[in-house]
């Protein structure tokens, strides 16, 4: 009746949120029932106005959930576990499906729990097995016994500059096949990727090298990688050059480069010669020779350690005349001098008198003659005159009679 009050309450507390908690006359109530987690039917009531009425909750139904779905293992093998999650009273089994699995705890129970087994050594190479879990799959690998790991490398070796730098390399292998990596030279360092198992890498670093071109190796899971690095040599000499006398001299130039740098000596004329061996390592002096020079200056070099020395001598010519002198009439005439010096060597012939004149041989090189006129004399000034020519630096007299 519209005047009638009453109010709302449960007796469980899976049933709540009921609205609202009073009232009068007719109406209509709300409530919340929470969800049923276990394997079995449940009852509670709402009770209005002192009028019980009852409500009923079906039971759950029951889910499965294992920890994980597989396992990796070593060739070892061992006790291994995995978890099962699901609501009380709900039954399961565990079963294995290989050999070498064998379920050693936990292979029937109600609600969750936890399956034990164990996986037996493995002799031969990689193999998979699998559990039956609650009517799910559990798979589980396990390692390949190591004399049936194979290995490799990618790739088998690299080039790098003086300068050193870095560098990486793949391993391939079977899971679980364990390798390792080491530098079998000093200038060869490893950063990462010393261990591993399975498929990895390995990354390295170069030092520099100021010594000749060099190679090196790493062992990697038995497998050998190769560095070449080039050569870091460098050279430099002091001084570039020299200047020597016609009459030859001896000198030397420094050679600096690494203590294990090898370099060699040229002489590029014959006229130089060097002391010691034409090929040598490591810094030091080079002595050399230099012949005496009888023609005109010369240069020439020696090529040490790949750079160049210059050698730049004197000339040596020197000039003879025949005859020195001659005497002729007041008619005057012709005549000849013959120029004696080494090839190469040049001269000139000047008159120092204008009544001499150079008909021939006015310059030459090497051997040569010099031909000339004296004109007739004039019968003054009385006496004898003289006059020269001046011919590759030597002196020719005439002396001309009245």
């Amino acid at each position: 009746m519209p005047e009638c009050a009453w109010t709302v309450s449960e007796n469980v507390s899976w049933i709540s949120q009921l609205s609202p908690a009073s009232g009068q006359g007719s109406g209509e109530i709300g409530f919340q029932a929470a969800a049923n987690t276990a394997q079995a039917l449940r009852q509670g009531d709402v009770i209005v106005g002192g009028v019980t009425i009852p409500i009923e909750q079906d039971a759950a139904s029951c889910a499965f959930q294992l920890g994980s779905t597989s396992a990796t293992v070593t060739a070892a093998g061992g006790p291994q576990s995995v978890t099962v999650t699901t609501l009380g009273g709900c039954a399961w089994t565990a079963v294995s499906r290989a050999s070498w699995i064998t379920v050693t705890s936990g292979a029937s129970a109600n609600g969750s729990s936890t399956v034990n087994f164990n996986v037996a050594l493995n002799t031969g190479p990689e193999r998979t097995g699998t559990l039956t879990i609650a009517g799910q799959d559990f798979t589980v690998a396990q390692h390949a016994a190591a004399q049936f790991c194979t290995f490799s490398v990618s790739p088998t070796s690299q080039s790098i500059g003086a300068g050193g730098g870095s560098g990486t390399l793949s391993v391939t292998a079977g899971a679980g096949c364990a390798w390792t990596a080491s530098s079998n030279a000093p200038w060869i360092t490893i950063t990462a990727g010393a261990a591993g198992a399975g498929n990895g890498g390995v990354s390295f670093n170069i030092a520099v090298n100021s010594a000749p071109a060099r190679q090196g190796t790493l062992t990697i899971a038995g497998q050998t990688f190769t560095v070449n690095q080039a050569s870091g040599c460098t050279y430099s000499i002091s001084p570039t050059s020299q200047s020597v006398g016609a009459g030859g001299s001896n000198g030397s130039t420094t050679v600096t480069t690494g203590s294990q740098c090898q370099w060699s000596i040229v002489s590029n004329d014959p006229w130089i010669s060097f002391n010691g061996s034409a090929n040598r390592t490591g810094g030091g002096n080079v002595n050399f020779s230099s012949a005496a020079n009888t023609g005109p200056a010369r240069q020439g070099t020696l090529t040490i350690a790949g750079q160049t020395f210059t050698i730049s001598q004197a000339t040596g010519c020197t000039f003879a005349i025949n005859p020195t002198s001659r005497t002729i009439g007041a008619a005057g005439g012709a005549g000849t001098v013959n120029v004696t010096a080494a090839a190469g060597c040049t001269w000139t012939a000047v008159s120092n008198a204008s009544w001499i004149t150079i008909v021939t041989g006015a310059g030459g090189s090497g051997n040569g003659t010099v031909s000339y006129t004296v004109a007739i004399k004039p019968p003054t000034p009385p006496g004898n005159r003289v006059g020269t020519v001046t011919i590759g630096g030597q002196t020719f007299t005439v002396t001309q009679t009245p």
